[in-house]
């Protein structure tokens, strides 16, 4: 996963896909809810664990502006 700055916060985040194919801004954070995972074409695959027990967060969760961006 290449690192990336949110547009509006200038939070690193780095891009997920969901299960559903849509991507998805993530932030590095042990004890989050999303684990990833490199599927076979190496694209970087969201997976929702066990709050707390997860290496991940949406940056959704997080970010000021996040309205703004969800579709």
């Amino acid at each position: 996963m290449t690192p990336d700055r949110c547009r509006s916060c200038r939070a690193r985040i780095h891009w997920a896909r969901t299960a559903a194919g849509k991507a998805m801004p993530i932030e590095e954070r042990s004890g989050g809810n999303l684990v990833v995972e490199t599927d076979l074409l190496g694209d970087a695959v969201v997976q929702v664990v066990e709050a707390g027990s997860g290496t991940h967060d949406s940056h959704f969760a997080r970010c000021p502006d996040a309205r703004k961006w969800r579709r």
